[in-house]
């Protein structure tokens, strides 16, 4: 998908057409080959060495990534929120180092959790 130079995030989300992917003149002034690294990817702001990437904010080395926000070395991830090196995930927001997890919220170094949340005493349940 084209990708085009915006002047900031908020000029990018009142675009028209909501399937180009946006970059800063920073942004793409660091990284020359932000619409090669951008060319599978739709609706995306500011991803790197991203494939087929949908409505991220800030990703990088992701794949398959969908809703997802500031995410790094994902994999397979949907409406994701600040996660780092997840795979798998999928409507988790705020997990970290997480493997495998599914509607997980606030969790950190889980492996193949499934509907695991965080509560008072900082352990992860299963539910």
């Amino acid at each position: 998908m084209k990708t085009q130079i915006f002047e900031n995030l908020g000029d990018f989300r009142k675009r028209e057409d909501i399937k180009i992917n946006g970059v800063s003149k920073e942004f793409a002034e660091k990284f020359p080959n932000y619409e090669i690294d951008n060319k599978t990817n739709q609706g995306c702001w500011e991803c790197l060495n991203c494939k087929n990437c949908e409505w991220c904010e800030n990703c990088s080395d992701s794949q398959q990534c969908k809703a997802c926000s500031y995410c790094k070395k994902c994999k397979e991830c949907c409406l994701c929120s600040n996660c780092a090196n997840c795979t798998k995930c999928s409507e988790c927001p705020s997990c970290l180092d997480c493997e495998n997890c599914e509607y997980c919220i606030h969790c950190k170094n889980c492996t193949f959790c499934f509907r695991c949340c965080s509560i008072k005493d900082q352990t992860h349940i299963t539910v």
